[in-house]
């Protein structure tokens, strides 16, 4: 009998007992570790999946139920300013505080507003209150942007987006270069001018110049139209969100600084002056809002 271990070749084995060759390839015990390693790897991936399910955050949902402080005591307009205490037209004077900024509110009761065009003459000064309104251009004089005066429209321009219209005796104060008030100023004889904005549906507008100076701005909130005065020196954009703050609806600049003038009366006739009128030239186009 030959001895068939002697033709066992290098890259091969045999079973002893058969003499048949096997080929290479992975043992039982390999292949039931492989299968237990994938379910391993399946549980762990599934367990995880849980996890993020389970733990991950979950976005906060508004409460329907409503407390009786939120529905009974807790205003959605603001309250009126002021207190009317005089049955004449008169401008009420209140001061306040705002993230430590100090506001000067003017408030003028039982007084339509209007423009006026020129330097104010002892009978304009009879009105309960008057400020400065567009500005006028450095190159020739001229009112700066839109202006309409008892429906006749002296300058045109939209360079400044704020503007105030005054239709029947009505004053808006908003933002926006094209505005159908404007149209019906001129048609229905009534006033319209422009000023950088300051406050757009809530929102402070920022505006280009940098400096500081007393602010004066023409605010609405909740309806009611009124002056605010910066109590110190602040930028347009500082200004802004101070009045943003406050509560302010919509607002646009007055004419500021110490050089402007302006005058409001109280319940009593005193009538108090803002700005020296007589330590600037005399511009025949400066205009004035006033309430009469």
């Amino acid at each position: 009998m030959e001895n068939k271990n002697k033709d066992i070749i290098d890259d091969e084995f045999r079973v002893l007992g058969t003499g048949s060759s096997v080929p290479t390839g992975d043992s039982d015990e390999d292949r039931r570790r492989k299968r237990l390693g994938g379910w391993v790897a399946l549980a762990i991936v599934a367990l995880l999946g849980l996890g993020m399910i389970l733990f991950w955050p979950k976005e906060r949902v508004q409460e329907d139920e409503i407390g009786v402080f939120e529905s009974e005591y807790e205003s959605e307009t603001p309250t009126v300013l002021g207190t009317d205490d005089a049955p004449q037209p008169y401008a009420e004077q209140l001061d306040t505080v705002v993230a430590g900024h100090p506001l000067k509110l003017f408030i003028p009761h039982h007084a339509t507003p209007r423009l006026r065009v020129g330097q104010p003459n002892e009978k304009t000064l009879q009105a309960v209150m008057g400020f400065q309104a567009a500005d006028i251009r450095a190159d020739n004089y001229e009112i700066l942007g839109d202006f309409v005066l008892a429906g006749e429209q002296m300058t045109k321009g939209s360079s400044k987006a704020g503007f105030c219209a005054i239709v029947d005796g009505k004053a808006t104060v908003g933002v926006s270069r094209n505005t159908p008030l404007l149209v019906e100023a001129v048609a229905r004889g009534g006033y319209f001018f422009r000023q950088y904005p300051l406050v757009d549906n809530g929102t402070p507008v920022e505006n280009k110049p940098k400096n500081k100076t007393v602010r004066k701005a023409l605010c609405s909130r909740g309806g009611q139209v009124f002056v605010a005065f910066s109590g110190l020196e602040e930028t347009l954009t500082d200004f802004a969100r101070v009045l943003a703050d406050f509560g302010i609806d919509n607002a646009i600049y007055l004419v500021g600084s110490e050089a402007s003038f302006g005058w409001a009366v109280d319940s009593d006739g005193y009538r108090e002056r803002f700005g020296n009128i007589d330590l600037r030239p005399e511009y025949k186009n400066e205009n004035y809002i006033i309430w009469d």
